[in-house]
């Protein structure tokens, strides 16, 4: 092989190489092929949630690292906070309460922004003998998960069918 050929071959291998390489960004940052982005633009870190007359000011989680990450490890949500979940399309999600030191209601939320379904007080390992619970899900599929301290959706008589909007309104 002449030398002019042997240097072609390293030259396209540096660049093969250096496309392969780690650019910078984390893995599950990028959405999976099978997933789509959750919206565009990204939506604020803060979003109002209201809920007739209460109103939440929910932390985003839209990446798959959010989601993940989700509450865990806090050790209280103020009065009149909580998270808010973004599914990448309208599925059901199932969620667990893996490091969790509260307890929480979740509220799950349609599209269109309905309520379709409520899960009240689950409680968090410790107040569960230890028992981390697993598969919360809604009965049916969901585009946005909010969670909130247990006992808001007994306080505030929260009903499936409750209309939800958001500030910035975030509804596609």
């Amino acid at each position: 092989m002449s030398l002019r050929a042997l240097l072609t071959l390293l030259g396209l291998a540096v660049v093969v190489i250096a496309g392969c390489a780690d650019s910078g960004e984390r893995a599950q940052d990028t959405p999976l092929a099978t997933e789509q982005a959750v919206s565009s633009p990204t939506p604020p870190e803060i979003v109002q949630v209201h809920i007739r007359e209460l109103v939440i000011q929910a932390e985003t989680a839209v990446t798959a690292e959010e989601r993940g990450q989700g509450l865990s490890d806090r050790q209280s949500l103020a009065d009149g906070a909580g998270m808010l979940f973004f599914m990448a399309e309208e599925r059901i999600p199932g969620f667990h309460m893996s490091n969790m030191l509260i307890s929480l209601d979740f509220l799950w939320i349609s599209t269109s922004g309905t309520v379709v379904d409520l899960t009240e007080n689950v409680p968090h390992p410790e107040a569960n003998d230890g028992e981390v619970l697993t598969g919360i899900s809604p009965t049916e599929p969901v585009k946005y998960v909010l969670e909130v301290n247990a006992g808001v959706i007994e306080t505030w008589d929260l009903q499936v069918g409750d209309l939800v909007t958001f500030e910035p309104d975030i509804l596609r």
